[in-house]
């Protein structure tokens, strides 16, 4: 019982530092203006390989830091799905028309 407790604590450890400790490869602005004009709202953070839902009070993107070897592509569908709409990573601000989801390609 002793032995099962330790590698259940062990496991947890594991996957909490684990999540933790991966670095962002992008860190954002959404904003509620295709411009940005708006000064956005909090920073995100968006690592590799999830696919992330836009809603429909998302219009911009400011990209305010980014892995190089990374892009955002957009897609109309809202699973990331359809042909990629957008793909950008420079530090300034991207327009979400057409986009209902992205995600973080390296």
């Amino acid at each position: 019982m002793l032995i099962s407790n330790i590698f259940t604590t062990v496991l947890t450890a594991c996957a909490v530092l684990g999540s933790t400790a991966a670095a962002a490869d992008f860190k954002v602005k959404k904003s509620g203006k295709t411009n940005c004009s708006d000064g956005g709202g909090p920073t995100r953070e968006y690592s590799r390989g999830n696919c992330n839902p836009l809603y429909s009070t998302d219009h911009g993107m400011r990209v305010l830091e980014h892995n190089t070897a990374c892009k955002i592509r957009c897609y109309p569908g809202g699973n990331c799905d359809g042909g990629v709409k957008r793909a950008f990573s420079s530090h300034q601000c991207h327009s979400l028309e057409g986009c209902w989801s992205f995600r973080v390609e390296c």
